[in-house]
């Protein structure tokens, strides 16, 4: 009973900010952008015959990986040195 009235207030709540963002409008592009981000892609395109694009963002995604973990690590070895010394 007390879990069903907190997953209510927090379903409330997300339900509230997900109101306020449908009452924005609708968001587009300018053509200028578009054009720019296509040519990022056509730039992009030409190393894929050296190293494909896909192993490329496979090998960026297992770093960043890696690097999110080492920093949740230290997050929680630093929050774990930290209770005993509270008072």
């Amino acid at each position: 009973m007390l879990t069903s009235f907190f997953l209510d207030v927090i379903y409330i709540i997300v339900n509230g900010l997900v109101f306020l963002i449908e009452l924005l409008p609708d968001v587009t592009v300018d053509s200028g952008l578009g054009s720019a981000i296509d040519t990022a892609v056509h730039y992009v395109a030409n190393y894929n015959s050296i190293l494909p694009i896909t192993q490329i963002f496979t090998i960026f995604g297992l770093v960043l990986t890696i690097e999110l973990g080492v920093a949740v690590y230290k997050i929680v070895m630093w929050t774990i040195r930290r209770f005993p010394t509270q008072s």
